[in-house]
């Protein structure tokens, strides 16, 4: 309470000593001032908000506090969810462009064994064909040599 408030009290009973100067004192009540009652009674209640007007705005900051602070952690979990997945896309990358190139390694190996395989067929085809084209032209030139020389055809 107020003392504006408590002074009002203080109104209401007053003691009042004996003449007798003896140490017993009888309270005598006095009428109180009824705007001076309701003058009280409105700063006490004026109190009592500014009381809860405190808490509601202690409430409020406690409240806010929670809720940065909250915000903070939020996003330095998402911070670091996005860095975990950051690194494990770069690993990935990584696994994926060395699989990439063992395979091109290997697709050009590939490629390379056909090459050759396929000369070697040439040279296999061309060497058959050249030989059974000399066959064939030494055949007949023994044949034309054999008449030339009045040996019978046969």
């Amino acid at each position: 309470m107020s003392a504006i408030a408590t002074e009002a009290a203080k109104k209401k009973v007053v003691r009042e000593t004996k003449p007798d100067n003896s140490s017993v004192t009888e309270p005598v009540v006095q009428t109180a001032d009824p705007l001076s009652e309701m003058l009280s009674q409105a700063q006490a209640a004026y109190s009592s908000y500014q009381q809860a007007q405190k808490k509601v705005a202690s409430a409020y900051q406690e409240r806010h506090k929670k809720s940065q602070t909250d915000y903070r952690e939020t996003e330095e979990k998402s911070s670091e969810v996005f860095a975990s997945r950051i690194e494990k896309a770069f690993i990935e990358m990584e696994k994926s462009i060395q699989e990439a190139s063992l395979a091109y390694e290997k697709a050009v190996g590939n490629a390379r064994a056909a090459y050759r395989n396929s000369i070697d067929a040439a040279l296999s085809y061309r060497r058959e064909t050249v030989g059974n084209a000399w066959n064939n032209a030494k055949e007949t030139s023994d044949r034309i040599w054999k008449i030339f020389q009045g040996e019978a055809a046969g």
